[in-house]
């Protein structure tokens, strides 16, 4: 494997591990009096496959795992190929 795979692929997985993170911390309740950002963060965080989901017609549910597993896994997926793009140059 390419080492700027390699590298991709630990940026994507560092990325994977936070935003599961900011997911669930987004999801505790947090007393809020009139108004509610709730799934803000999570949208944030999963922007890529998130805006090109409402795009598309298919809103994500920031609530059901499911459809958060799908929006981290694809957002790591573009992380991880952008990531080895950029340093695909600077690696032998």
């Amino acid at each position: 494997m390419h080492a700027a795979l390699q590298i991709g692929i630990g940026i994507a997985v560092v990325y994977a591990v936070g935003a599961t993170w900011v997911i669930v911390s987004d999801r505790r309740p947090h007393g809020g009096n009139w108004i509610s950002l709730a799934g803000l963060v999570s949208y944030l965080a999963t922007l890529p496959v998130s805006w090109l989901a409402d795009k598309l017609g298919r809103r994500l549910d920031h609530r059901r795992n499911l459809d958060m597993l799908f929006a981290v896994l694809g957002t790591g997926v573009l992380v991880a190929a952008v990531a080895a793009l950029l340093v695909w140059p600077f690696v032998a």
